[in-house]
């Protein structure tokens, strides 16, 4: 990807900085510093969210010719009102495209600059498949079904312009570095290009002395488990809230119920009822019928919060959910209960993170299906596990059938 620049109701946005992660023994000042030699960068952007500090760094040979008061594009991203903390933000013109991304609310590292669409989607994908928790789509890009964000909405509504200004860096020698650069590129031209190319790469591999990659994987996973919501509490709420299920109001079939994180939304069908006849729960929305009044649909909030957080520690192996757990379901099979645990793939990753740590979590999704009345198998379920969804449906036996979906974790 490469650098760009462009003027947006007076503020200039630049697109294409050296994004870079400072969690090393050095002091924060002395590792910022050591980086912006070593790239020969006098201008950067700084973000922190008390966990982590990232510094974008704009290397001294790309800045000439730029003007002075230039904004961070992904900077700006970060401080406009309810953007999602893992997002991607993608701004197509023609044949090319400007590409943002934060992760955890700030600007993830390798995803900023501008190229080619296909190659700007290819990499927007990349930080999809990477994040570990879900990713939003902003911008134009219909490819991705990206929702509307234009760069004059996140220049107006940016709270974090201070922050996304580049400025100098602190201490003065950094001045006559940018000028040696400057001259050495007039005078070596395409060879300092490599020598540049050549540094970067060095400085990666001296950051995968001193990054404690265990350390930032752990904390990591720990801090998405943290807004993860626990399976078993969550069904054993949703246990006592759909105990005394009606099925039957004033003409109106009971059809299917889903229940996930924000509330239960509830499906009639019209057997022999009014749309006027049915009387529907105190805390629910208003009534949405079908125009053959056939249907109605209505949702209800939680009254209790679900419990929120899962310990990391809870997770088991996958060998002992395949020889425990799933014994434990097989208890149910008389009743026509079913379970599948699927496929696990590696959880947590933080994009840009240099290097691999030494043991990793996993994560994998789950499919429980079965008689309502048998709903206590959910119980069985790791504690290393999450909720995503319940739905009921009343078969033509007019039995309640339950579907219960999440996650769960092994390390």
């Amino acid at each position: 990807m490469e650098l760009f620049s462009i003027e947006i109701d007076k503020t200039l946005l630049i697109s294409g900085l050296e994004w870079q992660a400072l969690s090393g023994p050095l002091s924060l000042v002395k590792e910022k510093q050591h980086i912006a030699s070593e790239l020969n960068a006098t201008l950067h952007a700084e973000f922190s969210n008390g966990v982590e500090t990232l510094v974008g760094f704009l290397p001294d040979e790309l800045a000439v010719g730029l003007p002075k008061k230039l904004h961070s594009l992904p900077g700006l991203l970060a401080g406009v009102p309810n953007i999602a903390s893992y997002c991607v933000l993608i701004v197509e013109e023609g044949d090319v495209a400007l590409l943002a991304a934060l992760q955890n609310g700030q600007p993830a590292p390798g995803f900023d600059g501008y190229g080619p669409i296909e190659e700007i989607i290819e990499t927007a994908r990349n930080f999809i498949n990477m994040a570990p928790a879900g990713v939003t789509v902003y911008g134009n890009c219909r490819l991705l079904n990206a929702s509307p964000l234009t760069l004059e909405t996140i220049v107006a509504s940016s709270t974090t312009k201070k922050q996304a200004l580049l400025k100098k860096m602190p201490n003065s020698s950094a001045r006559y570095v940018m000028a040696a650069g400057v001259l050495f590129i007039l005078a070596l031209g395409a060879n300092f290009a490599y020598n540049q190319y050549q540094k970067a790469e060095r400085i990666k591999k001296e950051k995968l002395s001193y990054v404690n990659v265990d350390a930032v994987y752990q904390s990591n996973v720990a801090e998405v488990l943290k807004t993860a919501i626990p399976a078993k509490a969550a069904y054993s709420l949703l246990n006592k809230i759909l105990g005394k299920l009606v099925v039957d109001n004033h003409g109106w079939a009971f059809a299917t119920v889903l229940c996930q994180q924000g509330g239960c939304t509830y499906t009639w069908k019209n057997e022999n009822g009014l749309n006027s006849s049915f009387v529907p729960p105190a805390d629910a929305s208003p009534l949405s019928f079908s125009d053959k009044g056939d249907v109605l649909v209505y949702q209800v909030p939680y009254k209790q919060a679900f419990q929120v957080g899962i310990d990391p520690r809870q997770a088991t192996t996958l060998d002992a959910i395949r020889r425990d757990i799933t014994g434990e379901f097989q208890k149910y099979y008389n009743l026509d209960v079913s379970s599948q645990f699927y496929k696990t793939d590696v959880f947590g990753v933080p994009p840009g993170l240099p290097g691999n740590p030494s043991k990793t979590y996993q994560a994998g999704t789950f499919t429980i299906k079965g008689p309502w009345y048998a709903n206590d198998v959910l119980n069985n379920l790791p504690d290393a596990a999450s909720f995503d969804a319940l739905e009921l449906t009343l078969g033509t036996d007019q039995q309640l059938q339950f579907t219960a979906t999440g996650k769960y974790y092994v390390k």
